[in-house]
């Protein structure tokens, strides 16, 4: 019986001490982080690593979260499964390879203060990292490209760890963070789908032939068409190399799906996107997820996406999509930039004041042929003093373009370049929203024509889109201030949010998808930018 009781008094001295060392562990490591990241006591300035890791430690009241007195907790399983996993996300693995290492080595035993104090510190840098690249962090826009003029919304990823761990220490929710948007969801989806296509590593090419006309009777050519779009899920007929009704209505869907003429001819441009291998899609997805992240978090009730790469304008009433339109953008030498805006004013019957540059590139050469024309269109040029000149009476030849001393007006009408409605914005740019006479433009597949402003198709249906919740206005209202001729202007009481981004896969209101070709090149120049990142980050 003693030597029972002793043995019981031994098992409780020893379980105290263990209770001692634990306490005395994880007290110490409360001390190093308090003595690292408290701002009453740090002696330098932090860095913005830092300052995200002190908040978050000082929410924590300095304890540490993932360790414990026999190492890593059950949290840290979660972040490292997630953070591996990032390409389900868009993101890139490789960028999180070094720490990865570092942790997975420190959560092995035997286990020290010094091992665990940096464990902890890594695990807290990681998470955060994540959080960061996942919503939007990982590229500053206006570094990469002047066009891309948009300052993304930042996130606190201290604070959302921190909600995040409280709420849920098996981290568990970590796992779940992701970009709630359908059209991300959907990209998501798309992803590993492409990523399945590209691991059959069997891609089927088209053959560029010697001559695309009458391809319909090349059974060769054809029979790759065929294949090819097999392999596109699109055509499910028979690899037979004759050019029936399936066939043709494949190219057509095919056609529209990738943003080609829907004239059911294979061409050299419809050849390019045919023969677009599973990596390039997947590049062009990755970037578009990239581009959704720099949305606004909190994008509003009503609003307008206008997709420059896919020429659409969509309008937006309780996240519900009730306008959708084809729209004209900038040339290549004239690009329609990218950026968020509000429309604050409605102009009926606009005046037209020719821009300096559009005046010498486009309405010198005019007036050089033919300027009897520009007063059949309504222009009134005035010289450098604003006295009205007869464009009749000048000698356009000997006009210098690199002087031009004339200014150029375009009065209401219906042959106005702006058309009867034109959408004021606040632009960097001198860029806005307007109707058009040159309707036909519509009808083409790839609308890059106007010198950078963006031309809508539908602007009556727009008008009353942004007016909806500014009065009681009406189509036929609308219609008497056009008949009127009279330039009048309706400012809004709500001004309407406009984010002009560029999205080379979108999606329509039934939620089939679409890609664009990189008209402007900015999917490659944010590729680019990514994988910059990638190698800096690997060494």
């Amino acid at each position: 019986m003693r030597k029972i009781l002793i043995f019981i008094v031994v098992l409780f001295i020893i379980s105290d001490a263990k209770i001692a060392d634990a306490s005395s562990l994880l007290s110490t490591l409360n001390t190093n982080l308090s003595n690292k990241f408290h701002h009453g006591i740090l002696p330098y300035r932090l860095n913005e690593k830092e300052q995200q890791l002190a908040k978050f430690y000082e929410k924590n009241n300095f304890k540490p979260q993932w360790v414990t007195s026999t190492g890593p907790t059950i949290a840290v399983s979660a972040i490292l499964e997630t953070v591996k996993k990032a390409d389900n996300e868009g993101l890139e693995p490789k960028d999180y390879l070094k720490k990865i290492s570092k942790i997975e080595k420190l959560t092995n035993p035997p286990y020290s203060i010094e091992s665990l104090n940096e464990l902890e510190i890594l695990v807290s840098e990681l998470a955060m990292d994540y959080i960061d690249d996942l919503f939007g962090e990982r590229l500053t826009p206006k570094k990469i490209s002047p066009l891309l003029y948009i300052n993304p919304s930042s996130i606190d990823a201290s604070d959302i760890l921190y909600k995040g761990n409280n709420n849920d220490p098996s981290g568990e929710w970590f796992k779940k963070l992701t970009i709630n948007r359908p059209d991300y969801q959907f990209l998501k989806k798309m992803l590993e789908y492409y990523r399945s296509l590209q691991m059959l590593n069997n891609w089927a090419i088209i053959n560029s032939p010697k001559s695309f006309k009458e391809f319909q009777k090349n059974p060769s050519l054809v029979a790759q068409l065929q294949t090819n779009l097999k392999q596109h899920k699109i055509y499910q007929g028979t690899v037979n190399g004759h050019f029936d009704t399936e066939t043709e209505n494949a190219l057509l869907a095919f056609q529209k799906i990738y943003g080609q003429e829907t004239d059911g001819i294979l061409g050299s441009e419809t050849l390019k996107a045919l023969n677009t291998p599973p990596e390039e899609r997947i590049k062009q997805i990755i970037v578009t997820m990239e581009r959704w992240r720099w949305f606004p978090h909190d994008i509003g009730e009503q609003y307008l996406i206008v997709n420059i790469a896919g020429f659409i304008l969509v309008g937006y009433k309780d996240h519900k999509e009730t306008l959708r339109m084809p729209i004209i953008i900038g040339q290549k030498l004239r690009k329609t930039p990218v950026f968020s805006s509000t429309i604050f004013e409605i102009r009926f019957n606009p005046t037209w004041y020719v821009p300096h540059s559009i005046a010498v590139k486009d309405k010198l050469p005019l007036l050089r042929r033919d300027p009897a024309s520009m007063i059949k269109k309504g222009y009134t040029i005035r010289d450098h003093n604003g006295n009205s000149v007869d464009p009749l009476q000048i000698n356009w030849s000997q006009v210098d373009a690199e002087e031009f001393p004339f200014s150029l007006t375009q009065a209401p009408g219906s042959l106005n370049a702006l058309g009867r409605i034109f959408f004021n914005i606040q632009s960097p740019f001198g860029i806005f929203l307007h109707d058009t006479p040159d309707t036909a433009l519509f009808s083409k597949a790839k609308r890059n024509f106007s010198s950078g402003c963006i031309r809508v198709s539908k602007p009556i249906e727009l008008a009353l889109f942004i007016l909806q919740n500014n009065g009681h206005i009406n189509s036929d209202l609308i219609q008497e201030k056009i008949n009127s001729n009279k330039t009048t202007n309706i400012h809004l009481s709500f001004p309407i949010p406009v984010h002009i981004t560029y999205l080379t896969v979108w999606f329509d209101k039934e939620g089939n998808y679409h890609f664009s070709d990189d008209i402007y090149g900015l999917d490659q120049t944010i590729w680019e930018a990514l994988q910059r990142r990638t190698q800096t980050l690997l060494r």
